[in-house]
Order: C-alpha cells, then structure tokens, then sequence
C-alpha cells in the first residue's frame, strides 16, 4: 500500500523487522527525498513514522517517537510578522525545520507555514503564545495539515475521545476538534474552475505527497 502511495520510480527493498517495524531501502536520491521530506504520511488514519537507518545497529534501537508535519500559524499582526520572530513561535509547537513567511494561498486564512518534527505520543498544540511586553499576551491559532485522527479531550493522536480514559467525556472536556485542521480554498464552481481545481490539486499532491 505504501508502495502505491509513494509512486516511487524503483521498487524499494522492504524487509519486515519486528511485529510493525519495517526496513525499507531506496534505489535513487529522488525516492528518497520523497518519501523522507514530503510527508507526512498516513496509513488507515495513523502517522506512518520515519526515520534515517545506516544499518549498523538493532532496527528496533532507531527512536520512532517523531513525524514531521506542517502547521500554520494563523492571526500574526503584520508588526510582529518576522521571521525571527515566527521562527520562535514554531519553536511552541516543536521542533522546527522550516518557516514559510507568504505561503502559497491553497489553505484559508492569514497564516505562516511552518515545517515542523512533532512528538506523536505528545499533545498538538492548539495556540502558540505572542508575548508582547507592556500588551496583552496573544494566544495564535495553530492549524495542521494532513495529520492523523486525534482525540478532542486530550489532542493525542492515535485514538478517538471515546477510547480516551474511561470513554465518557462532558462537552466541557471537548476542547480540541477540526478547527484544528487546515481548511483548503475553494474554487469557481464553473468549468473552467473545476479544470484549474483539477490541475492545481494534482500539481499540489505530486509535490506534497498527498495521499
């Protein structure tokens, strides 16, 4: 199935290392930078995690805690809309690899795209902090893109709020949900917007790895 979904230009050589820990080798520079860094990839919902092996230790001694996602910074005020400063805020939700300033306008809202490693067993997180000395602390919405399922009471993927705890949750411990997931624009509805939309989605999931 993955095969399928990475559209690679050579077979890879997969070897089942332990109960769903795999080894997986590339022919080509190509392959690899698309299964290493256009992700993330999803399997039936969950993160399929990756991680760079030389094949001298134990497969099983390689940490799979991480994935890398992308996520946007929504409602930055045009003073503080640096890159330092936005750099920084990233750094709230983890790790940061990259930071996009004027990101292509697929997705809603006035955001700054982040590329960032995140811990799957850790909650999202839902707003990343603006302190500006002397005024009110801001709290800026954080959207994903193409992540998995995740719980609205803890915001841990992996499980939904019925499987979290005992199972039985009030409204007023629901505070994650699809808000959180970034919301693609829409296009004219006409012909020649459905054939831009067409050309546009698959030009976009070529290059990001959508599957």
């Amino acid at each position: 199935m993955m095969k399928f979904i990475w559209r690679l230009a050579y077979d890879p050589e997969i070897r089942k290392a332990d109960g769903n820990l795999f080894v997986i080798q590339m022919f080509c520079v190509g392959d690899w930078n698309r299964v290493m860094h256009q992700g993330p990839w999803i399997f039936r919902g969950l993160m399929v995690i990756i991680e760079e092996y030389d094949g001298r230790g134990k497969p099983n001694a390689v940490e799979l805690d991480r994935v890398h996602v992308w996520a946007h910074i929504h409602d930055t005020t045009e003073l503080y809309r640096k890159e330092p400063i936005l750099d920084q805020l990233a750094r709230r939700i983890d790790q940061v690899k990259s930071v996009e300033m004027n990101p292509s306008s697929v997705f809603e809202g006035n955001c700054v795209r982040a590329r960032t490693k995140i811990k799957v067993a850790e909650p999202l997180v839902r707003f990343t902090p603006l302190n500006i000395k002397g005024e009110e602390r801001l709290l800026l919405p954080v959207k994903y893109e193409k992540i998995a399922y995740f719980c609205e009471v803890c915001s841990i993927m992996g499980h939904i709020l019925e499987e979290c705890g005992n199972g039985i949750h009030g409204p007023e411990e629901i505070e994650y949900g699809e808000w959180m997931l970034a919301t693609r624009r829409s296009f004219p509805s006409n012909q020649f917007g459905q054939q831009q939309q067409l050309h546009f989605d698959q030009r976009w999931n070529n290059t990001h790895g959508e599957s």
